[in-house]
Formats: C-alpha cells, sequence, structure tokens
C-alpha cells in the first residue's frame, strides 16, 4: 500500500513532462505562424486541422 503514492508521483511527473514537450512543440510549431510572413494564413489553418 505505501507503495502506490511513489508510483502515482512518478506517473505525474511524467504525464507533466508529456504534456509540457507537447505545448513546446505546439508553440515552436505557433511562432512561425504568428511572425508576418507570406503564407500566415496557410499555415495557421494548417496549425488548427492538425490541433483538432
Amino acid at each position: 500500500m505505501p507503495q502506490m503514492a511513489p508510483n502515482l508521483w512518478i506517473l505525474m511527473l511524467i504525464m507533466l513532462l508529456i504534456s509540457l514537450l507537447f505545448l513546446m512543440n505546439y508553440v515552436y510549431f505557433l511562432l512561425p505562424a504568428v511572425t508576418p510572413m507570406e503564407p500566415t494564413q496557410k499555415t495557421m489553418s494548417y496549425i488548427t486541422a492538425w490541433a483538432w
């Protein structure tokens, strides 16, 4: 029973790390779209299509 808590903490830490990685990836893809470029709308639509 006491071994359940550390495993839960490890699982939570892994989930946090994965979510952070996804967030970093999303920001990395979103940053070039935010900057004023020629194919801004195209990249934005592609990102929204990929996100949903």
